[in-house]
Parts: C-alpha cells; structure tokens; sequence
C-alpha cells in the first residue's frame, strides 16, 4: 500500500508539471485561434460589404443548419488547404452557397478547439482506476476538478463519471482490498462515518457495520451460550444485556445475535420441520424475499435460515441436492 501511495504521488507531481504546461500552451492556442476567428469574421464582414451580399432565404438557412458529413467536412478542409479562408469562395465553389460563409468559418473554429478537449473516448486503464481512487481518498467524493488535474487526458465531467460507474459496483459485499482501504481512512480520519461514506461511496451504516465486524474479536462458545441465556432473562433489552459483555459493543451484539441463529433461544438448528415448511411456502408467496417478515411468521427460523432455505431448496435445489450427496459419500 505504502509503495502505489509513494507511486502515486510521484505521479500526481509529474502530471502536474504537465499540466502547468499544457495549460499555458494550451490558453495560447486558444488566444491565437480566438484571435484568428476574429479575424476571420472581420474578413467576412468587409467581404460581404465589398461584394454583392449572399441572401438567407429561409430555405438556406434551413439548409446550413442540417448537421455535417464525413464528405462535407473533408471537403472543407482540402478547400482551406488550397485557397486559405476565403469563406465566401468556398461557399460557393465547393457547397453551391448550401453552406454559407460564416457556417464554414464556425465549423471550422469548432473543429479546432474540439482538437484541444479530452476525448470521451479515451479509455481507462487498471493504473488509471488505482489513480482516480487515491484521489477520492486523499481530496474526497465531490472534488472532481481537482481529482481531474491528476490526469493529462481527463476533465471533471469524465472523472466524475467513472467514478459512479465503479462505485455501482462496489455494491454489495465487501472485497478485502475494501476492508484494508476502510481501514487506511480510519487510521487517517478517524470514525467520521459521513466523509468515509462519500470516500468509499457507500451508506454510513453500512461503512460502520463493516468496521465492527472487522474489528471484532471472533464470539467463542462460551460467549454465544451467554447470550443465549441473557435473551431468555432479558429478551432484547440491549442495555442490560451490554452489562454482561463488558468488552463488546451494543452495536456488536445486536449484529452478532442477528447474524447466528445459535444465539436465539426461540430458534430451531438443523433440519426443517414440515410445519416450518408449510408456514414458510405461505409467508413467502404473501411478502416474497422479505426474510424478516417471514421468520416473524415462522418464528422459529432466523431471517438468515429463511433466506438459506430459499437459495438451497426453492432456487438451486440441484446444487443442494448434489451437496447432500457429496456429503454422504
């Protein structure tokens, strides 16, 4: 990690050495070509005074609005290689007055500056992600123009773009390069659950129940009997059920009851009785994946088992088959 950093910098120091200069060659050019469309179009006005005026009927400016071929555009260019800008001469030599002088003079100023703009389709490789990435974290979600200025070849716009196209597929479960980044930023930021969640771009309390369970020492069997005594003294009373586990978080708790049935005192292990399967063909064709609701209905089954007994045997009932017998082997 601490070598890509050391890289990273070294690289975003050298991009902005490039950029200092191409920014400043850059406003030359676009002064020059600013000045030379000036120029340009005061041609055009004494031109047009000098000779007899080209009239715009409304047929020809509807015509001059049509949008640019290929052909038309090449032939615009081989003209002002042979005669230079002479707008009102091309305009009627090479288009037949269907592309009138200052529509030539605009193309053309166009498809300069357009040569000094990033291209949208310049890809992104695996070097750039890792960039755009450190750059979230060391400027923030949001900061594109000044995560832009880490590229040569890349505005704000496009930045921010890739950005969400690579967030959307953070979605879901955490990888470890994702656990190691969070915890990188917790050690630079601290628990500033809303900055780490425009960083990483995902939901504060998901940002946080990630932390807990990283951080968390694994529960031992002693511990899990101990809570399963304390929901049967307390049910869900969380404050008092704390008091016994000096060493862990509320928030630890919960999430750790949550996420193993052998916590909950008022849950069956193993295998399905028909009545649960029964009540679960029901409850699942009234709310259909919603795996709280029906272990509420079941009440002997976690939301978890629910969810397993749905991937297992209603969805991939031949992966489990297979399993079964894999096992019995």
């Amino acid at each position: 990690m601490f070598r890509f950093t050391s890289k990273f910098n070294d690289i975003k120091t050298s991009i902005n050495k490039i950029h200092l200069i191409s920014r400043t060659s850059n406003n030359l050019i676009l002064n020059i070509y600013k000045f030379q469309s000036t120029l340009v179009t005061n041609e055009i006005t004494k031109s047009n005074e000098n000779e007899s005026q080209i009239e715009e009927t409304e047929e020809s400016i509807q015509t001059k609005r049509k949008a640019w071929t290929k052909e038309e555009f090449d032939t615009l260019q081989d003209a002002i290689e042979k005669h230079g800008k002479k707008w009102t001469f091309i305009s009627k030599n090479y288009f037949n007055s269907e592309r009138n002088p200052n529509s030539l003079n605009i193309k053309w100023v166009n498809s300069i500056l357009s040569q000094l703009r990033p291209s949208y389709y310049n890809k992104w490789t695996l070097e750039d992600d890792k960039i755009l990435e450190e750059g979230v974290k060391e400027y923030g979600s949001g900061k594109w123009m000044e995560i832009s200025k880490l590229f040569s070849d890349k505005d704000r716009n496009q930045v921010a773009h890739r950005w969400y196209l690579l967030s959307k597929k953070k979605r879901g479960k955490w990888t470890k390069e994702e656990d190691q980044m969070l915890l990188d930023l917790l050690d630079k930021h601290g628990k500033r659950w809303k900055l780490l969640s425009e960083i990483l771009d995902r939901p504060s309390t998901s940002i946080r129940t990630r932390y807990e369970r990283i951080n968390s020492n694994p529960w031992t069997t002693e511990e899990n009997i101990k809570l399963k005594n304390a929901i049967m003294d307390y049910e869900e009373d969380w404050e008092k059920i704390t008091k016994i586990f000096p060493y862990r978080t509320m928030f630890e708790i919960k999430d750790h009851y949550t996420q193993s049935s052998r916590t909950n005192p008022y849950v069956n292990i193993g295998h399905w009785e028909e009545t649960e399967i029964s009540d679960f063909m029901k409850a699942y064709k009234e709310h259909g994946n919603q795996w709280k609701k029906i272990s509420k209905i079941i009440k002997t089954r976690s939301a978890k088992q629910c969810a397993k007994y749905y991937y297992d045997h209603i969805r991939n009932p031949h992966n489990h088959v297979h399993r079964i017998r894999s096992d019995e082997c």
